[in-house]
């Protein structure tokens, strides 16, 4: 369990998460600015606040980058920040 704002430990993707994903692919998109045909969550973390923000690790087609993503208790997932240019060795990190 995530204690409130800390960062929780890193787990492997699963289907809540990888629909989270899929539910900003679009602004995935905009932020990296190239069109993705290839997305697959590979593991997270989680941080509690007012909701909670998913710190996930993406292999997409050019290789891997971590996303920011913000869920509200209430409402639909966005997508805060992407760090592009990871490798599949890279822990993620708050960012």
């Amino acid at each position: 369990m995530t204690k409130v704002g800390g960062i929780g430990a890193t787990h492997q993707a699963d289907k809540t998460v990888e629909d989270i994903v899929n539910s900003v692919k679009l602004s995935i998109q905009t932020k990296l600015g190239t069109n993705i045909s290839h997305l697959k969550a590979i593991s997270y973390k989680t941080q509690l606040v007012n909701g909670t923000n998913y710190f996930v690790k993406v292999r997409t087609e050019n290789g891997f980058a971590h996303l920011r993503i913000y869920k509200p208790f209430s409402g639909s997932a966005s997508l805060v920040s992407v760090q592009d240019g990871k490798t599949k060795d890279d822990d993620i990190s708050y960012f």
